[in-house]
């Protein structure tokens, strides 16, 4: 079990600058822009998509008006509705398009998923994507599922709301309003940031980061709503096409919630045993990679990602980094879902171990050959293997 529980003030600041470091690696504010106009080019296509679905399978004929209307309550915000009245229309004329004109938008809906999916698997940091013929179907699915459980449980959810509000006070239903929407938008995100990046996403840290960021997206469409509602200035400058500026910059603070509330479940996993406080020098990722493969010898099976970070002090993402680099040297492999050793403990040098992940004098760009002299000397005077580690032979 790791050290590290509980909550304090200083922690919570720790884990808050941690989270500021990677928001400002991943680059989120660039990538909301990227994905703010592939979202205004696939909206059309989206609603295109969910109309073929409907006609091939009746069942689900409400679906689409049902996500309309999920959109135009928890998506958009007040000032900016004549949008959703736009996507109507456009709906209207979709069933008219050709058979190559629904390929064009099958393929427009499939490229902004699969933008989607590269942000993410940045945030989450992803060494390996999924093989394209693993990510054609999940997006096909991602595409239809998402607004087919969103549309019906906007239809199951508005009918069980008729029914508990209509004989309650008014400050009754406006709360269950707002506690729908965040519901609704919870359950769509959960599903999002579990399934969409190429790595494995605790279920916790899922609802966790999908409820913060539904609960962000709430308020923001609140603000924002009553920005809209006091300040007039943008109808002056930009006049009957003020809503083209205004849906624009909407999108790019949704999507900025969006991509920062997955940030925060991609680093979840770092609060156990404050992970978010160690450095990544060269000497912790000596230390990382003992960790690891003393453990997968004294385990001696399959290990998951997860078992690894319930039994070390490594993040998912370090620890897959640092698996794949293993592999590469042949000291690990994948196996049924997770990674096993495939060489014997005493068949792996603690020299080599060093050479390949702190400092390789002999393929160094270093041209000081004094330091490169005496970094060889320390690679050289690591003799011992895993397997004198395991046995208590050599203290590390």
């Amino acid at each position: 079990m790791l050290n590290g529980s509980g909550v304090s003030r200083w922690r919570v600041a720790g884990f808050a600058r941690f989270l500021w470091r990677r928001f400002n690696e991943v680059e989120v504010l660039q990538a909301a822009g990227s994905l703010t106009f592939t979202t205004l080019l696939a909206l059309v296509p989206i609603l295109t998509v969910l109309l073929v679905v409907v006609t091939v399978f009746p069942l689900f004929g409400g679906t689409v008006d049902a996500f309309m209307l999920f959109l135009n309550r928890t998506i958009v915000p007040s000032g900016v509705s004549a949008v959703v009245d736009y996507l109507n229309e456009f709906k209207l004329q979709a069933g008219r398009l050709t058979t190559l004109g629904v390929g064009l938008m099958v393929v427009t809906v499939l490229m902004m998923v699969n933008t989607v999916e590269q942000t993410f698997n940045q945030i989450w940091r992803v060494q390996q994507r999924r093989s394209w013929w693993v990510r054609l179907p999940m997006y096909l699915v991602l595409v239809v599922l998402v607004p087919a459980v969103v549309g019906v449980s906007v239809s199951l959810s508005t009918n069980l709301l008729f029914f508990g509000a209509a004989q309650s006070p008014a400050w009754f239903s406006g709360s269950l309003k707002v506690v729908h929407q965040l519901l609704l938008g919870m359950l769509a995100l959960t599903l999002v940031f579990r399934v969409t990046p190429s790595c494995y996403v605790p279920m916790r840290h899922a609802v966790l980061g999908a409820g913060l960021t539904a609960a962000l997206l709430e308020v923001a469409k609140w603000g924002f709503g009553v920005y809209l509602r006091h300040f007039h200035s943008y109808e002056l400058v930009y006049g009957a096409f003020a809503i083209v500026p205004i849906f624009l910059i909407w999108l790019h603070l949704l999507w900025s919630i969006v991509l920062g509330g997955a940030l925060f479940t991609a680093c979840c996993n770092y609060w156990q045993g404050n992970a978010f406080l160690r450095t990544h020098a060269a000497h912790t990722v000596l230390d990382d990679v003992l960790a690891l493969l003393l453990l997968l010898a004294r385990e001696n099976r399959v290990l998951t990602l997860r078992d690894f970070r319930q039994r070390l002090n490594v993040g998912y993402d370090r620890a897959e980094l640092l698996l794949l680099r293993l592999d590469n040297l042949g000291y690990v492999a994948r196996r049924a879902g997770g990674w096993v050793l495939c060489r014997s403990p005493d068949e792996i040098g603690l020299g080599d171990l060093f050479r390949a992940f702190v400092f390789d004098a002999d393929n160094s760009v270093c041209d000081d050959e004094r330091l490169n002299g005496l970094m060889r000397g320390v690679a050289d005077g690591l003799d011992g293997r895993l397997g004198d580690v395991l046995r208590g032979g050599k203290r590390m």
